[in-house]
């Protein structure tokens, strides 16, 4: 919302419509041209990609939980304490982690919301995984920890052609956003 509203302030005259859905939901959006770009991650590398910044995946849990005292997390720990599953169609990464990891996490609860697994992280009734600008503005009473071996998830702008064939309006968003982000990335 804010590099929409930026942008809005600077180019009050381009039209701007936001569609949120799915991966799967985008994927059938840029095919059908539907939209113009999407912002988000993929795995397929299938369509045109600008990368914007590499996203941690982390550990969350309580502060009152057992592993709260350690520096990190070793993955394989999932296996043994009560863990909170996002949707695969919520956070595809953390599934393909465990896949490529070969580990089977202790599933207490699968969830699909983001701020759902937030608040039963809170309330100690497990811990999860999840993206770490996820947690921008989320983080009170929860401890964040990294993961041993570390993981993130590519964020990009993903396109059905390259930017150089996009519309002017469509090229102004695209750098308004690179630049955006890049401001971000040294204020976090």
């Amino acid at each position: 919302p804010e590099i929409i509203r930026e942008f809005k302030h600077i180019y009050p005259l381009i039209e701007i419509q936001v569609y949120e859905g799915t991966a799967t939901e985008l994927e059938i959006w840029l095919e059908e041209d539907i939209i113009d770009f999407a912002m988000g991650t993929t795995l397929n590398g299938k369509w045109y990609l600008e990368a914007l910044l590499e996203d941690p995946i982390v550990a969350i849990m309580s502060s009152k939980h057992e592993l709260a005292k350690y520096d990190s997390l070793p993955l394989e720990v999932v296996e043994s304490t009560d863990f909170i599953l996002p949707y695969s169609n919520t956070f595809l990464e953390v599934h393909e982690i465990f896949k490529k990891e070969k580990i089977t996490p202790q599933v207490s609860y699968r969830i699909k919301g983001d701020n759902t697994i937030i608040s039963m992280v809170k309330n100690n009734l497990g811990i999860s995984l999840v993206p770490k600008l996820l947690l921008n503005g989320h983080a009170e009473n929860i401890v964040i920890k990294p993961l041993q071996p570390a993981f993130s998830r590519r964020i990009g702008i993903f396109m059905n052609v390259t930017k150089d064939l996009q519309t002017p309006s469509v090229n102004k968003m695209i750098h308004f956003i690179h630049k955006w982000v890049k401001n971000f990335v040294t204020t976090i």
